[in-house]
């Protein structure tokens, strides 16, 4: 079990570092898988239509497979939650970013879960920044606008 696991930890750091195309993982986010790829714990996620991997032990969700509405916005390596994992609990605090074309991902506190390992549904909740349609400036926040709630749906197999 703890063999096939390392496996598949291995294979979803190559699927995340490996080009697409030639759209390649962020700089920051390659840096963290230059790691021993048997520390890192990795999770894969839908969320809202792009596939997602969550990194417990690093407290991060990153784009792996951003869906086509994405593309020019968002892309592989880019960071979509920053914060705490306590996987015996599942609660989850820290920074979530809201991405427009054109303008720098602005961070916003979230907080939810649970995340204990795979087959959870996490669920982070906060009141996310609104922007100028016209700018990058933010001009408000919601707490029920579309980015307020981030559903995850937990895609991979039995590890």
């Amino acid at each position: 079990m703890t063999s096939f696991r390392n496996t598949l930890a291995t294979l979803l750091v190559v699927s995340v570092m490996a080009p697409v195309g030639s759209v390649a993982a962020n700089e920051n986010t390659m840096q963290l898988l230059r790691t021993n790829t048997t520390e890192i714990w990795q999770e894969p996620f839908d969320h809202n239509g792009s596939v997602v991997i969550l990194y417990p032990r690093r407290g991060l969700i990153v784009y792996d497979q951003p869906k086509a509405s994405l593309r020019g916005t968002v892309k592989r390596g880019d960071v979509l939650f920053r914060g705490k994992i306590d996987t015996e609990t599942g609660a989850m605090v820290g920074n979530a970013y809201v991405f427009k074309k054109g303008c720098a991902p602005l961070p916003y506190l979230v907080s939810g879960g649970p995340f204990r390992g795979g087959g959870d549904h996490p669920v982070l909740r906060g009141t996310a920044p609104v922007r100028d349609p016209a700018s990058c400036r933010a001009i408000g926040t919601s707490s029920t606008g579309g980015n307020a709630t981030l559903k995850f749906e937990w895609i991979g197999g039995d590890i």
